[in-house]
């Protein structure tokens, strides 16, 4: 992943799997790996409008516990895992769940 590397709105080509109502976050990629679910997505930045970092994130759904992840925001580069937009990412995944099944092709084995 880049390090600190905003992205415009029209450099994310992908079509999301999941959009956040207010279309600040979009998550493009989900991957269930046992225990674990890992998701990649955007969220706009709060400082700079029409942003969006990249996140890209592992949680256990049981305890909904992060594991690991990276972001391209200052926040993460300066003090590390977790920061705010990985939490954004799986709490709108958390979220629309009810979208999703094991059948579901945006699931990946």
């Amino acid at each position: 992943m880049e390090s600190r590397r905003l992205f415009l709105l029209d450099e994310i080509l992908e079509k999301p799997l999941i959009m956040s109502r207010d279309k600040t976050t979009r998550i493009f990629g989900i991957e269930s790996t046992g225990r674990e679910m890992s998701l990649k997505g955007y969220v706009e930045s709060e400082s700079r409008k029409d942003s969006f970092h990249r996140v890209e994130v592992t949680y256990l759904p049981a305890s909904m516990h992060l594991a690991s992840g990276t972001c391209s925001c200052e926040a993460y580069q300066f003090y590390g895992f977790p920061c705010k937009h990985m939490e954004r990412v799986r709490n709108v995944y958390v979220k629309n769940l009810k979208r999703f099944d094991n059948k579901n092709e945006a699931y990946s084995k």
